[in-house]
């Protein structure tokens, strides 16, 4: 799992939420680029941000979860109102990742969250 115990401590703890490491990635971005749900929801429940970007690609929680085909990942950050048209340094968005990766049920999720085409 993604090891919601721990994450729940640190975060009590007093852990910075939006600590970046050496690829410039938060815990949010690892979370969801790892497909785990569990944790995503409790960083997400701690006012993670989601916008947060990867520091060399530019890259959302959101984007990356679509580029991973984490569909629970994807599903959830969409609820939570995650920006579906973000561009990416290599200016690709969420729709375009996951048409890459080829994973079907996450284009139709955006498409039925209003992605653009």
């Amino acid at each position: 799992g993604g090891h919601e115990e721990l994450v729940e401590l640190l975060l009590s703890r007093g852990a910075t939420i939006e600590h970046r490491d050496k690829k410039g990635f938060t815990p949010l971005i690892l979370a969801a680029t790892a497909g785990h749900e569990k944790v995503v929801e409790i960083l997400m429940n701690h006012a993670a941000d989601m916008e947060a970007q990867s520091e060399r690609t530019k890259d959302t929680p959101l984007s990356l979860a679509c580029s991973g085909g984490r569909y629970e990942v994807v599903d959830l950050l969409l609820n939570r109102g995650a920006n579906k048209e973000h561009r990416n340094v290599s200016d690709y968005t969420p729709l375009s990742l996951a048409a890459s990766g080829g994973y079907v049920n996450i284009i139709k999720l955006l498409l039925t969250h209003g992605a653009e085409i």
